[in-house]
């Protein structure tokens, strides 16, 4: 009994020590645990406004957003001493402005460029059109139609005149005619009326198809006064650059030039051949080799991502340490505290810890080497630059120290579609050098996208196979849905209801529902498209713009807006229905409402609504260049802005003819879209700096020239039995718009310059930013080196192996 005495005493000492040793190895590992989440999140804290800043300031995030606005709130301003966010160096306009009467060249241009004070002034100019429009044929219009229809004893409508009595039916709805039918009326009074309804529509129909002109001419002087002022203007780095693709690998300067040199001397052409000893004393300002970045930007984004998960994860278990509780979180799991023990979150940074290894192990594999070559040597920063290597993409930008080589490049690589096809022919030979160099002239930095230079070609035109057959899709659904309804509104059959042009309440409710839903249907179609070629966008933001705006422009505007009236006058022979004019005119005053409603509550910023409201309650999902990300307010939406102005005066003056008071409706409407805008581009939106005054001049050309056909078809459906109108008048018309359009640049310039004497002012202390600085800022922002510094240190805290 003594010996088992004994041994129980001793068994009750070893438990107990083994329960200190148990206790004490629990405590250094939780002391060990503790110490590296302590690591991590100092190792991301490196300084108060770092992009990893953990855990995230909402109210950093409200100030960086408020640095974007012409007018921010004033709580901000004077409550944020500082010029500008410490973020991005963004600086506040602290100077008070008027956002109704302010003047916007004065408050923008510097930064942003003249695109969007000019759109303001292209507004204030369609309001004197339609002034016009209404003062020359308006009035007339509506005066002869109340004198027909109300002042005339003579009219029995029991006996005679049932044509005309039926179309004064409609002279209080939107106050129109018949057009056909008056002017019948007009001719046999043969009076100065008569006259005066000729000229005046052919004083519209000039107007309307001379407006191309009077935009230009209204831009190129807006450009021309603010000239040394506007940033676009400023930069003239494509004169002296060329953009070379299939390099076979990075080669010198003299490299470059004797290629280029070989290519010259075997030219059939002998005028550019025989110039090649040009190149013997040609300069190389500077050379960008053009990187593969879209691996490494996955590789970077999947390592932000397990950073993010890292500094979470060692957050929460500071948050239980200290409070029992966890308050941080970034997915549904997360939510769910109970389960969230130390030994979990131990082994959670364990997980994580491994794969913060793998992926930057991954990111070293693809290691090759980044260079850009001749680095301005006065930039000290750029010099020091140290990368983590990249694919190249066997592309390159070189900028020549005279722009007259660079053009000279330029013809011995320009061949013609027939000497293509010869060469492919093999019945000359190829001017190309050995390793197919292909040279085109180059961008311009503004707007420029390095990431889609260096992509694929194969990937890219894979892309864009699937997006125009979904864009195909879409319009062949779209068009087929729209005739429907349509055809089902003017069904010939109703002919009771198209006498008098009372249609059935379901008829309008449903008409009314799709004339709303068009126009969110085909901007719906052409965003997938553009989402579909997120990965095939071209090389600069000014190349997408053009792209996207030839789209919605023949898309959405003009066969959505115009397949309708092609409809009304030749299927149902609509010029001598009253019913169906007012239907088109019903229609087309319904989409004038729907396209402002639209743009009132716009979906690029709903949208930011609907996002903030998200990040004000889940704001530490997010570092603080995230969060400060996803703050920055929407980019004003110029683009569909100008559309949406343009349709409204495209509309008004094709209508004109049959119903004057659309004018007043879109002058209307115009107003009311100016003050909106200009509370919207001061208070909600920031100013995209790349949308130039140059993609407006494009915007409105394209827009312009595409309604041609339907405002020449429209005034010879309407006025045929004019025939000095036909036969004289629209021929000159059309010629003398031709004229404008060939010559345009020189009689723009020859009244500015001559007429309004306004000339150009050079501004010589500017210095243009090049090619170099522009990508190197761009390789900076996907902070390879600072995530390397973070990772490294996160790595090197470990220490031992956490289980």
């Amino acid at each position: 009994m003594h010996n088992q005495k004994i041994a129980t005493n001793n068994d009750e000492s070893n438990c107990e020590e083994r329960q200190l040793v148990d206790q004490s190895k629990n405590n250094e590992q939780q002391q060990e645990i503790q110490r590296i989440s302590d690591s991590i999140l100092n190792a991301t804290n490196l300084n108060e406004y770092d992009y990893y800043n953990y855990p995230p300031k909402l109210e950093q995030a409200e100030i960086h957003r408020q640095a974007y606005y012409l007018c921010p709130d004033q709580y901000v301003l004077n409550h944020y001493t500082k010029e500008s966010c410490e973020c991005c160096n963004k600086k506040f306009h602290r100077s008070p402005f008027n956002w109704i009467f302010g003047d916007l060249y004065e408050a923008t241009v510097d930064e942003y460029g003249l695109a969007a004070p000019l759109y303001f002034t292209i507004i204030k100019f369609q309001l004197l059109v339609f002034i016009i429009v209404f003062c020359i044929y308006g009035i007339f219009f509506i005066s002869e139609v109340h004198r027909i229809c109300n002042s005339n004893p003579q009219l029995n409508c029991d006996v005679e005149n049932n044509d005309l009595c039926r179309t004064c039916e409609f002279q209080y709805s939107y106050g129109f005619i018949d057009i056909v039918t008056i002017q019948e009326y007009l001719h046999q009074e043969k009076g100065s009326h008569y006259q005066w309804f000729q000229v005046s529509a052919f004083l519209i129909f000039l107007i309307n198809l001379h407006l191309p002109f009077f935009y230009d001419l209204l831009i190129t002087y807006i450009q021309f006064k603010y000239w040394n002022r506007d940033p676009y203007n400023k930069q003239n780095e494509t004169i002296s650059s060329i953009y070379i693709r299939g390099m076979s690998s990075k080669l010198s300067q003299q490299e470059i030039l004797n290629l280029i040199k070989e290519s010259m001397q075997r030219n059939n052409n002998q005028i550019i051949s025989s110039q090649h000893k040009l190149l013997d004393t040609a300069q190389i300002e500077e050379v960008v080799y053009i990187y593969n970045t879209h691996e490494i930007k996955q590789l970077q984004q999947k390592r932000q991502n397990c950073l993010l998960d890292l500094v979470i994860t060692a957050q929460q278990i500071k948050e239980l340490e200290l409070g029992k509780v966890i308050s941080t979180y970034k997915d549904a799991e997360v939510k769910v505290y109970k389960t969230y023990t130390k030994d979990f979150l131990s082994q959670r940074l364990s997980d994580l810890m491994k794969q913060l290894s793998e992926v930057n192990d991954n990111i070293h594999k693809q290691a090759i080497g980044l260079q850009i070559n001749n680095m301005p040597m006065n930039n000290q920063e750029i010099c020091k630059l140290k990368l983590e290597p990249l694919e190249f993409s066997h592309k390159a930008i070189i900028r020549f120290n005279d722009p007259e080589i660079s053009q000279l490049i330029l013809q011995n690589f320009q061949v013609s579609w027939f000497d293509k096809f010869r060469i492919k022919l093999n019945l000359i030979p190829n001017p190309k050098i050995v390793d197919k160099l292909a040279v085109r002239k180059s961008f311009r930095i503004n707007g420029m996208y390095w990431d889609n230079i260096g992509f694929r070609s194969q990937e890219r035109i894979a892309a864009k196979v699937k997006s125009a057959i979904t864009m195909l899709i879409a319009c062949a659904a779209l068009m087929t849905a729209y005739e429907f309804i349509y055809l089902y509104k003017n069904d010939p059959e109703y002919k009771v209801e198209k006498n008098n042009g009372r249609l059935s309440v379901a008829q309008r409710v449903l008409t009314n529902i799709f004339t709303v839903a068009v126009p969110i249907i085909t901007t719906i179609a052409i965003l997938v498209v553009i989402i579909n070629q997120k990965e095939s966008r071209k090389n600069t933001f000014a190349h997408l713009e053009r792209s996207f705006m030839h789209v919605l422009i023949v898309v959405n505007y003009f066969l959505v807006t115009f397949l309708p009236y092609i409809f009304t006058f030749e299927l149902w022979s609509g010029k001598t229905m009253s019913a169906a004019v007012y239907d088109l005119v019903t229609l087309t005053q319904n989409k004038i409402i729907t396209k402002h409603v639209f743009h009132t509550v716009h979906i690029r910023y709903m949208g930011f609504v609907f996002l903030r409201r998200r990040i004000q309650k889940n704001c530490k999902e997010y570092f603080q260049g995230q969060l400060n990300n996803l703050m920055t307010p929407p980019t004003f939406p110029q683009r569909s802005r100008v559309c949406n102005a343009m349709y409204s005066l495209t509309v008004g003056l094709c209508l004109v003819y049959v119903c004057p008071v659309i004018t007043i409706i879109s002058f209307i409407f115009n107003c009311y879209i100016y003050l909106f805008d200009r509370y919207s581009i001061t208070h909600l939106y920031s100013i995209d700096k790349k949308f130039t005054i140059s993609l407006m001049r494009h915007q409105l050309k394209i827009y312009s020239l595409s309604f041609f056909p339907i405002k020449i078809y429209l005034f010879i459906k309407l006025f045929y039995s004019y025939g000095w109108l036909i036969y004289a008048g629209v021929p000159t018309c059309c010629a003398f718009t031709l004229i404008s359009i060939l010559f345009r640049e020189k009689i723009v310039f020859f009244l500015i310059s001559k007429v309004f004497r306004v000339s150009r002012q050079e501004d010589s202390k500017h210095t243009p930013e090049t090619y170099t600085s522009n990508y190197y800022q761009y390789i900076k922002k996907l902070n390879i080196d600072e995530q390397n510094e973070i990772t490294r240190k996160i790595l090197n805290s470990q220490g031992c192996e956490i289980v």
